[in-house]
């Protein structure tokens, strides 16, 4: 793997033309699944460079690599990938049946941990707890995904829900606990955490504005509501967020707007990203 050397060597130096020069000359010279592998991550990761400087998406390109190594063979490495570039483009089926296959050939939590994801993304709650259960606390962020699994499914206060979920209070995550808050239907308690945000120059998510908004008109404090969202959107110029508060203002005087708007809204839980997804990364030790 002569030339996947030059290219990790010139992607330490952020070098992406000449890394990717390199990548695919590696597949010239030595077409194997880890050559194939390297160069869809790299597209998946980067893009692909053009001449000029410019990246053009390569997400596309990058499947269809992933499915010629697997021409090699079946690899549970492989199949990981693949099952992250899916779940990265909305198709949970795929990226199931992708990390099922890798997990009967290398169980591991963290490939049950993302299965688990899958199934909370595709609204299966149920499942998702039990896989959570499963892991007994092998991969720590399973906690939280429990918390929501559950918390989806009943009725329960803030402080139940963090002991059944085995989380520490002085533990949580704040913008974890931000989303705990709300499915608990504790807005007032969430609105204060969001001003402490606010204050220590944290960023919500665009589902987490929605829900915020939401608490406010809850709590019958509209106005205040929308004052705290615009001097938030208004640290960065140009107002990139107009729509976003678009949306929440919207909410204010539209009541089957707020309602279709936040039962479409999801949670946006990402895989881990413990492990390098090339092969043969001098970097990372956990590289295959």
């Amino acid at each position: 793997m002569q030339y996947t050397e030059k290219a990790f060597s010139a992607l330490s130096e952020q070098d992406f033309w000449e890394a990717q020069g390199f990548f695919r000359k590696e597949i010239k010279e030595n077409p194997t699944y880890q050559a194939y592998n390297n160069l869809a991550m790299f597209y998946f990761e980067n893009g692909i460079v053009c001449k000029n400087g410019r990246f053009l998406y390569g997400r596309w390109l990058a499947k269809r690599l992933l499915h010629k190594a697997l021409m090699f063979g079946a690899n549970a490495k492989v199949l990981c990938n693949l099952a992250m570039l899916e779940f990265e483009t909305g198709l949970y089926s795929d990226a199931q049946k992708h990390l099922t296959e890798a997990y009967q050939m290398e169980p591991s939590s963290e490939i049950l941990y993302h299965i688990a994801v899958l199934h909370f993304h595709r609204k299966e709650y149920g499942k998702t707890a039990e896989l959570c259960t499963a892991l007994n606390d092998a991969v720590p962020e399973s906690r939280y995904l429990y918390a929501l699994s559950i918390a989806h499914m009943e009725k329960m206060d803030y402080e139940t829900l963090l002991s059944q979920s085995g989380i520490a209070t002085e533990e949580i995550d704040p913008m974890e606990q931000f989303n705990l808050l709300y499915l608990t239907s504790q807005y007032n308690d969430l609105i204060c955490l969001f001003h402490k945000l606010c204050e220590d120059r944290y960023f919500l998510s665009d589902y987490q504005w929605l829900f915020l908004m939401n608490a406010f008109i809850e709590t019958g404090k509209v106005d205040e509501g929308l004052s705290s969202i615009h001097e938030c959107f208004s640290w960065f110029e140009g107002n990139p967020f107009l729509k976003e508060f678009k949306k929440t203002e919207r909410m204010t005087r539209d009541e089957n707007y707020r309602k279709s708007i936040l039962d479409s809204l999801v949670f946006d839980i990402p895989f881990l990203d413990n492990t390098c997804p090339y092969f043969g990364c001098p970097t990372h030790k956990t590289s295959w």
